[in-house]
C-alpha cells in the first residue's frame, strides 16, 4: 500500500508525526509512505524505512488552481493508493477533496476540537487523546496496524551531523535551556529562569548551558546568555540538523510549552516542561515524558488553567499568575534528585 499523508506545519506538530509513522511503518511491513511537509522539517525523518519526502514551494501553490496543480503532482509522484489528513486545515482539505473525486480513500484527523473547548471553558478536566495517538488513529481508519509508540528515541541522529559541532561540548553537565515560546502565556519570566541557571550552577559547579530557540528569539537569547554568565552558548547559528545533534548531547533540557520540548523529548533527552495557561492534558505533553517532569501551578491552586489551548489570547485575570506563581525552586525540584 502507499499512503501520503499530509503535516505542513507547526514544527512541534510535525515533529510528533515521527512515532506515530514509525509505529505503523513496523507494523505493515509491505506500507510505503510519503509525507507532504515543509523542507525545514526534513531532518526529523533520517532513517525512516519505507518512507519518502515531498516539501513543496507552497508559494507557489496559492489558491484553488495552484492546490489542483498540487495535486495532480503529488497524484503523478506517488500513485498514492490512499490519503491521511494528519492537519485538517483549509489547504489540505482542498488537497483532499481532489483526491476523492479522483477516486483515492481520504482519511483525516480528528482533533478533539469539542473536547478541548470543554477543558478551556473548565465543564471538562481530565487528559485528552494525545496528538500522536490522534495520528495513530488516522491510520487505523485506513486498515493499517499500528504498535504502541513508546518512549524515545524517535528522531535519528546520523553521525555526520556531529561531527564538528561549532560549539564546544565539553565535560560535566550538559543542561539545553530553551525559554521562548510563541505566545506570552506560555512564557516562563525570564529572570526566573536566569535564576534557575544560577542556582543549578551552584548546584554542579561543572555545567555548560545551550540556549535553544529561533531567529527571532536572537536578543532574548542573547540577554539571558549575558545575565546569567558562565559557560552559556547560543545555537543560533547553527543549522537545524546541528542543533539536533547538539541537543542529543545534553542531560537536560528546560522547555517551555515549544517545539523545543517536543525535539528533546523525540530524541530521548530528559526534558522539565515548563507551562503556563496551557495544559498537557490538551494532548501536546511531551511524548514519553515523564509527567513529573512537568512543572504547572495545579488545578486546585489555579481554577482558571488552562485557559487556552495554543497559547494565544491575553490573561483574564491580568496577573499571569499561573506563570508568575512558577518558582526557580519548584523547576530545580523536578530534577535536583536526577542530578545527585
Amino acid at each position: 500500500m502507499k499512503l501520503l499523508v499530509f503535516r505542513l506545519s507547526a514544527m512541534g506538530d510535525v515533529a510528533l508525526t515521527v512515532p506515530a509513522l514509525r509505529a505503523v511503518l513496523e507494523a505493515n511491513p509491505g506500507l510505503q509512505i510519503t509525507l507532504v511537509t515543509r523542507k525545514t522539517f526534513a531532518p526529523f525523518f533520517e532513517e525512516i524505512p519505507r518512507f519518502a519526502l515531498i516539501t513543496p514551494d507552497l508559494s507557489q501553490y496559492k489558491g484553488f488552481t495552484g492546490l489542483y496543480r498540487l495535486f495532480r503532482k503529488l497524484r503523478k509522484e506517488t500513485g498514492a493508493d490512499a490519503v491521511a489528513d494528519l492537519h485538517d486545515v483549509l489547504r489540505t482539505k482542498v488537497l483532499r477533496c481532489f483526491f476523492r473525486w479522483s477516486g483515492t480513500p481520504v482519511y483525516r484527523i480528528d482533533k478533539g476540537r469539542s473536547e478541548k473547548r470543554k477543558l478551556v471553558k473548565g465543564t471538562l478536566f481530565r487528559p485528552l487523546k494525545h496528538t500522536v495517538e490522534r495520528y495513530l488513529d488516522v491510520f487505523r481508519q485506513a486498515g493499517l496496524k499500528t504498535l504502541p509508540a513508546g518512549p524515545g528515541p524517535h528522531i535519528h541522529i546520523p553521525g555526520t551531523w556531529r561531527n564538528p559541532l561549532p560549539v564546544p561540548v565539553p565535560g560535566g553537565l550538559k543542561v539545553g535551556i530553551a525559554p521562548c515560546a510563541r505566545h506570552i502565556l506560555k512564557t516562563w519570566p525570564h529572570d526566573r529562569m536566569i535564576r534557575l541557571m544560577q542556582m543549578i550552577r551552584a548546584q554542579k559547579k561543572e555545567v555548560t548551558f545551550y540556549m535553544f530557540g529561533g531567529p527571532g528569539d536572537k536578543e532574548v537569547l542573547e540577554k539571558i546568555a549575558e545575565t546569567a554568565g558562565g559557560n552559556v552558548y547560543l545555537t543560533l547559528s547553527m543549522s537545524l540538523r546541528k542543533q539536533l545533534a547538539l541537543m542529543q548531547q545534553m542531560h537536560w533540557v528546560i522547555s517551555m510549552d515549544s517545539a523545543n520540548m517536543h525535539l528533546a523529548a523525540l530524541l530521548g533527552i530528559p526534558v522539565i516542561s515548563v507551562w503556563g495557561a496551557t495544559h498537557p492534558f490538551a494532548g501536546f505533553a511531551p511524548w514519553g515524558a515523564d509527567e513529573k517532569w512537568q512543572v504547572q501551578v495545579p488545578k486546585e491552586e489555579l481554577s482558571c488553567r488552562p485557559c487556552t489551548i495554543y497559547g494565544k489570547g491575553s490573561c483574564r485575570r491580568g496577573d499571569l499568575a499561573c506563570l508568575n506563581r512558577i518558582t526557580p525552586e519548584r523547576v530545580m525540584a523536578a530534577m535536583v534528585k536526577e542530578m545527585r
